[in-house]
């Protein structure tokens, strides 16, 4: 019972999909990826030409991959104007890793500043998008302690003019 809780606890602090480096050679580039994930689970390379569009993900290539270290080939050369991603589908969840760029010394992952801003975009929407649900879940519940209410006194009206008769 302890092992499978620590297994647990390991388990869910891992991001399902993680790009651990790019490796530059004279004929071929690739990227090895960890894939923390249930199977079964697909996996693509996507581009995008505006980088802060993030529903511009469009997928290039598909490959079929296992759970696990994976090391994929990209395609010989890039084009100077886009930017690259691996996304992974599963049954679950899309999600996508560090986003890269094509330079004249081959494909290059963006640097730690902008994936800093890049989270800190998505904190703010995520904070956004909490407010907003928590101001829906309050109008719901609102609405219900109406209709709750009218009910009663529904309830309390005929009650008494019943009793009166």
């Amino acid at each position: 019972m302890l092992l499978f809780f620590i297994l647990i606890l390991l388990t869910a602090h891992t991001y399902p999909l993680v790009l651990r480096n790019i490796e530059l050679s004279d004929n071929e580039t690739v990227v090895n990826l960890v894939i923390n994930a249930s199977n079964p689970c697909g996996l693509a390379l996507c581009y995008n030409p505006n980088i802060d569009n993030q529903e511009g993900w469009k997928p290039m290539i598909h490959y079929d991959v296992e759970v696990g270290e994976v090391a994929v080939e990209l395609p010989k050369t890039g084009c100077y104007d886009l930017y690259y991603t691996f996304r992974l589908v599963t049954n679950e969840y899309i999600t996508f890793c560090q986003p890269f760029n094509y330079t004249k010394k081959g494909y290059k992952v963006l640097n730690k500043d902008y994936k800093d801003k890049l989270s800190q975009k998505f904190s703010k929407k995520k904070k956004k998008l909490k407010k907003k649900n928590d101001n829906d879940l309050l109008i719901e519940w609102l609405g219900m302690v109406f209709v709750v209410f009218i009910i009663l006194c529904l309830v309390t009206i005929f009650t008494s003019g019943v009793g009166q008769l």
